[in-house]
């Protein structure tokens, strides 16, 4: 099949020419690079936490800060009379009380009974700012009953900080007097909160533990018959 080659001639070739031109002259007037716009802004993410608290009570504690549930350890304090307590309490105990089984009270000097490991208070809690109290539900006639601190410094009230681990009691005899002894807590018959055992500016989501002995005191006046007392612990995280 036979070629053909179309030759441009004339005016054709002048307008090629001219547009070639002015896209070269269009071409070299743009910017070589358009410099670069940054805009910034900000929000404000803005949140209220809120407190959050826990309290656990384990009695006849172990060195873990657990319920036991085995006989518990009771020292006796005679002053020097004849009264008595019962070293093992029950024999054994139940969760959530602290029984100190058969005591004989003396008809001159007071008796005292020492419960060692008697309650021990798990305290979670996220805020840097609470508080620990006890209080009795009523007078018992006769009776008083004292707390110790178990670490803490050994006396109350305690300032918790650092690790706050379970501690057991050290104590090998129950003070002596019908009053309860420097350090300790005389916990009254009041209205919850009551007295106030512990505070913190220390946050403890892990758990911060403060365990005490509790010693109950019989005058000669103290009736015979089942007695007892409710003891209220009250946590106030805020």
């Amino acid at each position: 099949m036979a070629s053909s080659l179309r030759i441009v001639k004339g005016l054709n070739v002048k307008k090629l020419m001219t547009l070639a031109a002015l896209g070269a002259l269009l071409a070299s007037a743009l910017p070589a690079g358009a410099a670069a716009v940054t805009k910034t802004g900000t929000v404000t993410v803005k949140w209220n936490t809120s407190v959050t608290a826990s309290l656990a009570l384990a009695t006849n504690y172990d060195a873990a800060g657990a319920q036991q549930l085995t006989a518990p350890a009771i020292l006796a304090n005679a002053n020097p009379g004849a009264g008595s307590c019962t070293a093992a309490g029950t024999g054994s105990e139940v969760a959530a009380t602290v029984n100190f089984g058969p005591v004989s009270p003396d008809f001159t000097n007071p008796t005292g009974c020492l419960y060692k490991n008697a309650v021990n208070a798990l305290v979670q809690t996220n805020s840097p700012n609470w508080t620990l109290s006890e209080a009795l539900s009523a007078a018992v006639t006769g009776a008083t009953l004292c707390a110790f601190a178990n670490g803490n410094g050994g006396s109350f009230p305690a300032t918790i900080s650092g690790a706050a681990g379970p501690t057991q009691t050290a104590r090998a005899a129950s003070p002596v007097g019908a009053a309860c002894a420097a350090g300790a807590a005389t916990l009254p018959s009041a209205a919850p909160p009551g007295l106030q055992v512990a505070s913190s500016t220390t946050a403890y989501p892990a758990g911060a533990n403060v365990g005490e002995d509790l010693e109950l005191i019989l005058s000669p006046t103290s009736p015979s018959g089942a007695q007892s007392y409710t003891v209220t612990y009250t946590l106030v995280a805020n």
